[in-house]
């Protein structure tokens, strides 16, 4: 795997993520834990590790300021995304935990995340890998879903607890420490955490160390157990991939039937949203969409200058730059408070049919037209804003598709059938 500096102005950086003394196969010994296929991707996982990973994906205090969870990024009612209303201030992306620190992208979601494959950039093009630029290779702890899981928490823009022994310490005075003790084992409670640790815990910082002044046998401890949250919080996150929408149970109607031709033909949907095997709607590859700028967005706005550099900003090559993962269509339309694209630019299932239908046929919108996100289009002003990043565009896939707004309606209906009951 090719990994290289890049200077682009606003390259997401990532998440800090420390070397792993936890093998892929130690989430086995999880007391009822169970792996599936997909370096325990597959599951589902059951017993007290799921328990353990819904308490810690739940849990608002491992945060700095006690008030963000994993969940506050991905609720389950709004398809295991990040909800607009509520927590969404500027531009579809968090507020993380410190006020006015904003993440750069709009929150993924975390159902069938833990399906993805390692990441592997060594054939023709990248694949695989969790977050919007697959920097979660799952090369750390066998599953891209649980190397995700380490970033969030010491995150200055999310969680941001300014030590990994901040986040042990919240488990070890926790209401759910019995169950980590069942699964883990009681290593860290016999962690001696020295006075001024609550102080410390609940003091933002730049970028998260080691600040917590512990004894070399107690830090070891807690990088082992560090990496057993992110275990913990995979296992639970594969309880997610339920396959259990009216599409799965063969409920279409007519309209929605009528989609899903739609989706793997014309629409040329399918391209990228896989639907075989187990139609799990994506090629977990990485494209250009030409997807304009959020007017919103606290980072990347019209006006400025730089661009979100997608997958380019991980692997350092400028083929990449721009392009960003292919997300699952399973559970987009769940929810009423939802945004789409990387950065949240579109905001309806709709308009984002029909951008792929027509962006190369409309017009480029100018002016005060770019700051109605949500009357682009040819249902609005008739045009679509500039590319945010213009190089690298897949033009073979979208563009000018020659869909009927009924059949825009069909793909539309299709992908709202892909909703988990």
């Amino acid at each position: 795997m090719a990994v290289a500096a890049l200077a682009v102005v606003g390259v997401l950086a990532s998440c800090d993520q420390a070397p792993t003394s936890l093998t892929p196969d130690d989430a086995l010994h999880a007391r009822g834990g169970q792996k599936g296929g997909n370096g325990g991707g597959g599951g589902p996982a059951t017993g007290d590790v799921v328990i353990l990973g819904e308490a810690l994906f739940g849990d608002v205090a491992l945060s700095v300021n006690g008030n963000q969870s994993c969940a506050t990024c991905h609720e389950p009612t709004e398809g295991f995304a990040a909800p607009l209303a509520g927590v969404t201030t500027r531009g579809s992306v968090v507020e993380g935990s410190v006020p006015g620190a904003f993440g750069d992208r709009k929150p993924i979601s975390a159902a069938y995340a833990t399906l993805a494959p390692g990441f592997d950039d060594s054939g023709r093009g990248a694949t695989g890998g969790n977050f919007w630029d697959g920097r979660a290779t799952g090369e750390l702890l066998g599953n891209p879903a649980a190397d995700q899981a380490l970033g969030p928490f010491l995150n200055a823009a999310e969680q941001a607890m300014p030590d990994k022994a901040c986040v042990i310490y919240r488990i070890a005075g926790s209401d759910y420490l019995e169950t980590w003790v069942a699964v883990w084992g009681d290593d860290i409670t016999t962690i001696t955490f020295p006075a001024g640790t609550e102080d410390v815990c609940t003091t933002p910082v730049a970028q998260a160390g080691e600040l917590v002044a512990l004894t070399p046998a107690d830090r070891a401890i807690v990088e082992t157990a560090y990496d057993q949250v992110a275990v913990a919080v995979k296992e639970f996150e594969t309880t997610l991939n339920v396959f259990a929408s009216r599409f799965d149970q063969g409920l279409l109607t007519a309209v929605e039937a009528e989609g899903e031709q739609l989706f793997s033909s014309k629409g040329k949907c399918h391209q990228c949203h896989d639907t075989k095997g187990d139609a799990l709607f994506t090629d977990f590859q990485f494209h250009n969409l030409g997807v304009p700028r959020n007017p919103d967005h606290p980072v990347y706005p019209f006006g400025v200058a730089g661009f979100d550099p997608g997958l380019g900003g991980f692997t350092g090559q400028t083929a990449d730059l721009g392009k960003f993962k292919t997300p699952t269509v399973r559970n987009v339309a769940a929810g009423s408070n939802r945004t789409f694209m990387h950065n949240g630019s579109l905001t309806s299932l709709r308009q984002v049919v029909q951008f792929y239908n027509t962006r190369d046929v409309l017009r480029v919108c100018e002016g005060a037209e770019l700051d109605d996100a949500a009357a682009w289009g040819p249902d609005g002003l008739g045009c679509w804003p500039a590319p945010e990043y213009a190089e690298n565009l897949d033009t073979r896939n979208m563009g000018n598709l020659g869909l009927t707004s009924a059949e825009v309606d069909a793909i539309v209906a299709f992908m709202e059938a892909l909703t988990d009951g």
